[in-house]
């Protein structure tokens, strides 16, 4: 703004000179919050606020703007939210003000269902999750606790169904203080683990100076040991774990990278068998640390891939070693919940797979331009002639011919080799299920 300024004296002299004064607002809004508490909906889960239900905002010079970092809440809020408001006036000055949502949730009406169909995978196994099993108030359900236990061949793996069959489930809310599990123990103890060391192609391992190890060495190490053979057929030493139960998952690493053969060595599969994650996938040496998020039903793959071939100008083995190992449950929610039980008809709908198939047979069959029996219809070919009586073979003065006896030269050579080789394995395909 300019401004005109005038002097003037006592004896009336005066002078004027002009002047430009900026005006500014260095002054930010005041912002007054009111803490809320919100009670989630049975229906979705979710509760929603304004701004103005959470603060005011005032300025001298006017506000421009009132906004809240977070206004719907959903069951993963449940507890106390910290929300950031933000006030901005009209010369552009910004205050932030925290603000207290509680967010309460009703506890849910949940019961078991009584008896449910599932199908199982190609592995025949299936998984139960609590969404299967329980009926009511179920928006909120992902974010409590729960353990479910199938009474299958082997209870112990909790929510896996193994095999087909009718079986009692169980399921409660469990602790949700539960501490980690340290190293490989409890659940993770060594005994738990799936080891393996095998060539992709079948081969015995350890018949030409290869070496295929996967082992515990103690419950704190896990060692895999790989050296090839030089065909170039791909050895695998590995271990696999399934889980039953959501969690953190850390551990340390140490890879040497003695050959570059080592390929995907720690990677996670959902229950349907498809990759979920590949945590770890180096061929040069590395040491560090992992952390990945599991899921019930989730298998972990840990191991060397190797080429088969030894490293150039070394027989020194590939060596990895997992330690450090932590299984951290996740963080849940109290749950007001009595255990309670169902039937779970697991059923197998997956048709077996052909493991091997039988080829075609040729009997070699030939056509009997003499045969002159009437009682067959021409267009069947006649593979070889058979004495019908003794006294018929006795007049051929065939060597041994009685009535059956294969008639001498009508039988095709390939065709008599072909029965002769006999044995007792039928020519029958296998398959798997």
């Amino acid at each position: 703004n300019e401004v005109t300024l005038t002097v003037t004296d006592v004896n009336g002299n005066s002078s004027t000179c002009t002047a430009t004064v900026t005006v500014e607002d260095n002054i930010a809004p005041e912002i007054v919050v009111t803490p809320q508490t919100v009670v989630l909906s049975n229906a979705n889960g979710t509760a929603t606020l304004t701004v103005a239900d959470l603060a005011t905002a005032t300025d001298i010079c006017g506000i421009a703007s009132l906004t809240a970092s977070q206004l719907l809440f959903t069951c993963e809020d449940i507890g106390e939210v910290e929300v950031i408001i933000t006030a901005t006036d009209v010369n552009g000055n910004v205050t932030t003000a925290p603000v207290i949502v509680t967010v309460q949730f009703l506890q849910p009406n949940l019961s078991c269902i009584g008896e449910i169909n599932l199908t199982l995978n190609d592995d025949c196994q299936g998984l139960l999750i609590p969404r299967m099993v329980l009926t009511g108030n179920v928006a909120c359900l992902d974010v409590f606790g729960f353990d479910i236990t199938v009474m299958d061949s082997d209870p112990s793996n909790g929510p896996i169904i193994d095999g087909c069959g009718s079986f009692q489930y169980s399921i409660r809310s469990i602790d949700p203080t539960l501490p980690p599990t340290e190293d490989f123990t409890g659940d993770f103890a060594p005994a738990n683990w799936l080891l393996e060391a095998f060539y992709t192609d079948g081969f015995p391992i350890g018949q030409s100076g290869d070496i295929g190890i996967a082992e515990f060495t103690d419950n704190q190490t896990l060692r895999f040991q790989t050296l090839g053979d030089n065909f170039g057929v791909t050895l695998i030493a590995r271990a696999q774990y399934l889980f039953d139960q959501a969690g953190t998952v850390s551990m340390s690493y140490d890879y040497n990278g003695a050959d570059a053969g080592f390929d995907n060595a720690v990677v996670l599969y959902t229950f349907e068998g498809d990759v979920a994650e590949v945590i770890l996938d180096t061929d040069m040496p590395e040491a560090g640390e992992l952390s990945f998020t599991v899921e019930p039903g989730n298998t972990l793959f840990i191991g060397i891939v190797d080429d088969g071939f030894t490293p150039i100008g070394s027989n020194t083995p590939s060596e990895l070693t997992i330690t450090n190992f932590v299984f951290t449950p996740p963080s849940l929610r109290v749950l007001d919940f009595e255990t309670c039980w169902g039937i779970v008809n697991a059923e197998d709908k997956t048709p077996p797979a052909v493991v091997t198939e039988v080829e075609d047979v040729n009997l070699l069959c030939v056509d009997l331009d003499a045969n002159t029996l009437t009682t067959l219809p021409a267009n069947i070919s006649k593979c070889y002639e058979v004495f019908s009586n003794n006294r018929s073979a006795t007049a051929s003065g065939q060597v041994g011919a009685v009535a059956g006896t294969t008639v001498a030269g009508t039988m095709a050579p390939q065709l008599r080799a072909r029965l002769l080789a006999g044995g007792l394995t039928p020519l029958l395909p296998t398959f798997t299920d």
